[in-house]
């Protein structure tokens, strides 16, 4: 013997509407209304008024991706993009991407990484990093102790617009004195794995996969084992080593859907 109805002062802001039997709220611009509830029971009237705020989306002053590349070893930055695939052996590691490049993540703990998925559209900031530079190799081109500074969520589709064809002969051959840290390239590589031999494949050529044992890689084992797939690879070295590694970020399979690299992301 309830009723339940809903109003609001300012209709281009909210508005209600009926649909299949059911009241929806609809919210339609930047503003405020004040919503009124008014509940009838057995002659007894109560009302309840809220207000509801729709903002704008917070602006931040970020850099791209190409820019924080850019910036000077030590120096803190703030940068924009969208979280990509995770790095393996770096636990709170992921690939940050936005239409100027890509760049390597560390977050400054697990807590921080928790806050962030796969298709996020973030900003964050930390210190941008050679990691485990020498004087003979220039390491890993990074974000070290990144912390969050703002999420605006949703599950996008990260940009390839800087990504570079090749192929797995080609990269294989590119000396780890030079950075190639912050490039992506797409090739056609199979997975191979034995004992404590993780592999790229194709024909007679090869590279080593960046990980500590083929399980890091269990995703890619049911893909592209013994079969020629097109696959998102990154050059990376976050261990002093000469020749580079190579960490997969994504894989497409025949039918073109794209699987990115779950790693510190599976639940």
């Amino acid at each position: 013997g309830v009723t339940v109805s809903y109003s609001s002062d300012n209709e281009s802001v909210v508005k209600f509407t009926d649909a299949a039997d059911k009241k929806v709220l609809n919210v339609l611009a930047l503003g405020e209304a004040n919503v009124t509830i008014t509940v009838n029971y057995n002659g007894t009237t109560a009302t309840k008024t809220i207000k509801v705020v729709r903002a704008g989306e917070p602006v931040f002053e970020a850099l791209t991706v190409k820019e924080a590349i850019n910036t000077p070893k030590g120096e803190e930055v703030t940068v924009m993009g969208i979280v990509a695939g995770g790095v393996a052996n770096q636990k709170t590691g992921f690939y940050l991407i936005d239409e100027t490049g890509v760049i390597a993540v560390k977050m400054l703990d697990a807590d921080q990484l928790a806050k962030v998925a796969q298709g996020n559209k973030v900003v964050i900031k930390g210190k941008r990093e050679q990691y485990n530079q020498t004087d003979a190799l220039p390491g890993q081109t990074c974000i070290v102790d990144a912390e969050l500074v703002h999420n605006y969520f949703g599950e996008h589709e990260y940009s390839t617009a800087t990504f570079q064809e090749s192929s797995l002969l080609t990269i294989s051959k590119y000396p780890a004195q030079t950075d190639y840290t912050t490039q992506v390239y797409i090739i056609e590589a199979s997975y191979y794995a034995q004992g404590y031999t993780v592999l790229l494949k194709n024909g007679q050529d090869s590279i080593a996969l960046y990980c500590s044992g083929s399980g890091q890689y269990a995703w890619l084992a049911s893909y592209a084992t013994d079969k020629v797939l097109t696959m998102e690879v990154a050059l990376c070295n976050w261990n002093k080593k000469d020749p580079y590694k190579a960490y997969v970020l994504a894989v497409y399979l025949e039918d073109g859907t794209k699987v990115v690299n779950p790693t510190n992301f599976a639940s």
